[in-house]
């Protein structure tokens, strides 16, 4: 009787520890489909491991990319496994397998096991060796310790999905069942996979090629009216409202200039004489082909390849050369690449695997200097992304071979002498999302820089310094800003200029070359631009203002421009003080990111009376342009003090013909006193 209930206990613990495995599984299962970015640990042991295992732990063996052409997946094996025995497995196979088989060799050169998972992944040393395993597995039907048939395919045929959760035709019954999250990155990944047509890449990156020029400015005139002009002033009388309905406060009655029908006038949008791009941004991947198109099922062929990714990461790359805005000589940049991927071990990026090795390409070119930059983004060699491979043995090679493509290639201009690249950059980037414009790059070819001329002046641009995309409307949009600052400087040697969100300094020299400024104090968070910034000011016959911090009589006592690394909001107010000690009057122009103005440097500007105008140039005139001149024009509030503004001009700016994006020079002109009585 005592032996019987021991064997009832025992029974009892191997039921309960089965059922918290299989409980364990469908957790793993679950948190792998509901994440599809983050990898499990997978055991990886080579052949070479396997022969030294019981006389070292080390892993001292070099690994390679798996190409697959030479894998093997064996389904059903058990779950759980421990490294050691996959290994014995894995090499009692080889050893059965070279026996069946004595006049031919077959080797492993490693294998892939995910713990939660009943498959294995096999590297095989050679393409040929792989029918031989797959053909001693399936005949002689080998089993698992559950007595299941283990099952053998070539890894070609399996797609990335099963790979992670196993193949499909598993009939283990401890699976845990696909989630619906997963069935529906399934589903989406699938219909991704088909043939993109020319029309949908230039739908996607210019989506108003079809409408001629006067529609497209038609489009965007009424778009610059209602999303931006209108709801400026909306927003604005809404505030009035607020105040009204606030009995502890005094009524501030409407100022007059929002009381006509049109109170901002938009004026005509100026077009750039060309869409073309002098910045260029393509992603590293696989573009499907589709051999027979007659059969809806067949599986595309994967060829590795940079462009646009049209339809998201699970359709794949798309060749650019379509699209009216992207220059011919990118193009063939481009064409270069693609022949360069065809032959080059090292995988394109999987931006959902998290895995591969080239990630993005940046191009800028310059027609009117003829040079071009080409920056290569790229996973850590040393064991790549996810850690599924060391890509470190072809990566000095690669790294060499692709340098020497890109640049003994002459890119033909129409009507024009060919362009040469003139600096290659490499970017190691390791993270999930991009880079910030800061993060280092590392220079393995020519300049460091790429020239660019823009009106009167020349500019140095680094890989990440920001610069218009578009010269020749950049012409424009500055020439705008220079005729409004020239409207209140009567005296420019007594007109100092705030450049804020600076960049390179291209609008605060622009000014200063054209006579409208005497001084220029600008403001970038982004160390590199400020540089360039500075570099270009002395290129352009400018005296700079030296840093507080250097030591001894080289700052010279007059100065011409003056460029600080630091957010505006920090800044700001400093710069102002010491601009008042000279007596100067001042003009702002702001030139921020698509997010707007911080609201410290609203404050700022508002609190500041001596800033009488300020001219705001806005690459997002219905979003973060809105709120900002909302903040600039309502009545004067505790944390916004000072007289507010009015809205005297809204000019916009067509940079990126053919799609929806416009820019807007708006200028801001201080209520006086006077005004202000008028209105209460």
């Amino acid at each position: 009787m005592k032996e019987v209930k021991q064997q009832m206990t025992q029974i009892m613990e191997e039921l309960t520890a089965a059922e918290i495995g299989h409980q364990e599984e469908g957790a793993n299962a679950v948190a792998s489909s509901s994440s599809p970015t983050e990898e499990p640990i997978l055991a990886e042991t080579t052949a070479s491991e396997v022969k030294e295992t019981e006389s070292s732990e080390k892993n001292t063996v070099e690994r390679h990319w798996d190409f697959s052409n030479r894998k093997v997946i064996v389904h059903n094996v058990m779950k759980f496994m421990k490294n050691k025995e996959t290994a014995k497995m894995v090499t009692s196979w080889m050893k059965a397998a070279q026996e069946k088989y004595p006049d031919k060799t077959i080797d492993f050169e490693k294998f892939r096991k995910p713990p939660q998972d009943s498959f294995v992944v096999i590297t095989m040393k050679e393409e040929s060796m792989c029918p031989l395993l797959i053909q001693y597995i399936n005949e002689n039907k080998l089993k698992n310790k559950r007595g299941y048939e283990l099952v053998a395919k070539p890894g070609a045929e399996e797609s990335n999905d099963n790979k992670k959760r196993g193949a499909a035709d598993d009939t283990e019954h401890t699976s845990a069942p696909t989630s619906k999250r997963q069935r529906i990155i399934d589903e989406s990944t699938s219909a991704a996979r088909r043939p993109v047509t020319e029309e949908e890449v230039q739908n996607k990156v210019t989506p108003l090629w079809q409408l001629s020029a006067d529609e497209q400015k038609s489009k965007k005139m009424t778009n610059m009216i209602k999303g931006c002009a209108m709801k400026i002033v909306a927003n604005v009388k809404k505030r009035f409202r607020e105040l009204d309905r606030d009995k502890k406060r005094q009524t501030v009655q409407l100022y007059a200039w929002l009381k006509g029908d049109r109170s901002v006038f938009v004026e005509n949008i100026v077009s750039a004489p060309t869409p073309l791009r002098n910045k260029c941004e393509f992603n590293f991947g696989y573009r499907y082909q589709f051999d027979d198109e007659n059969k809806e099922d067949a599986e595309p062929t994967k060829i590795p390849a940079v462009g646009f990714m049209v339809t998201g990461w699970a359709g794949g790359v798309s060749r650019p050369h379509v699209c009216q805005n992207i220059p011919t000589e990118v193009c063939q940049l481009v064409d270069l690449v693609d022949t360069f991927l065809a032959t080059s071990p090292l995988p394109p990026y999987d931006v959902k695997d998290h895995v591969g090795f080239w990630r993005v390409m940046t191009l800028r070119t310059s027609r009117r200097t003829r040079e071009c930059m080409v920056i290569i983004q790229h996973t850590p060699p040393s064991g790549g992304v996810g850690d599924e491979s060391s890509y470190a043995g072809y990566f000095e090679a690669e790294q060499v071979r692709l340098v020497s493509v890109l640049t003994a290639a002459e890119l033909q201009v129409p009507n024009d002498e060919p362009i040469k690249v003139t600096c290659v950059f490499f970017q190691e980037f390791g993270g999930v999302s991009h880079p910030p414009p800061e993060h280092p790059v590392q220079h393995v070819f020519g300049k460091k820089t790429l020239t660019e001329r823009l009106g009167q002046c020349h500019f140095q641009i680094s890989p990440g310094a920001f610069f218009q995309v578009n010269t020749e409307g950049a012409e424009i949009l500055y020439q705008m800003v220079v005729d409004r600052v020239k409207e209140v400087t009567p005296s420019a040697k007594d007109m100092l200029l705030f450049d804020v969100c600076c960049g390179t300094g291209t609008i605060g020299l622009t000014c200063l070359k054209e006579g409208a400024v005497g001084r220029v104090v600008g403001v970038d968070i982004s160390e590199p631009a400020i540089k360039d910034a500075k570099v270009n000011a002395v290129a352009n016959g400018f005296t700079v203002r030296k840093d507080e911090s250097n030591e001894g009589d080289s700052t010279p006592k007059s100065w011409d421009v003056a460029f600080v690394a630091a957010r505006a909001e920090q800044v700001l107010s400093k710069e102002i003080g010491k601009a008042k000690e000279e007596n100067l009057q001042f003009v702002a122009v702001v030139d921020p990111a698509r997010e707007g103005l911080h609201n410290e440097v609203l404050r700022t500007l508002r609190a500041n009376r001596r800033i009488k105008r300020i001219v705001y140039v806005s690459c997002n005139p219905t979003g973060s342009l809105v709120q900002d001149a909302t903040l600039l024009c309502q009545p004067a509030s505790k944390k916004y003090p000072g007289n507010a503004f009015r809205i005297t001009s809204a000019s916009p700016v067509d940079m990126f013909p053919l799609t929806d994006h416009c820019e807007m020079v708006m200028t801001f002109d201080r209520l006086s006193e006077k005004e202000l009585e008028i209105s209460s």
